[in-house]
């Protein structure tokens, strides 16, 4: 729906929530863009975790019956911010 223009109501809303801190790789098109922001895509877990043991944990999860889990950032030091890449 994305890809023909259509939205939800709540879309516009949650990216301006983020304002200048999500910034996007160039590569990643608008209606992907989107799917961040959709309302129905909020379920989702995030926990940071030192390095050292990210790969261990996702290891650990997937044996308990999670296979979705997966590493997929990593912080470094300066302005808070996000970047999505593909």
């Amino acid at each position: 729906m994305y890809a023909a223009g259509v939205g939800t109501g709540s879309n516009a809303g949650n990216r301006a929530l983020c304002g200048e801190r999500l910034h996007f790789d160039a590569t990643l098109g608008r209606e992907r863009q989107e799917l961040l922001f959709d309302p129905q895509t909020s379920g989702g877990l995030f926990a940071a975790v030192p390095e050292a043991e990210a790969r261990s944990l996702v290891r650990d999860l997937h044996a308990a019956g999670v296979p979705w889990a997966a590493v997929v950032g990593h912080a470094e030091a300066g302005e808070p911010g996000i970047t999505v890449a593909v």
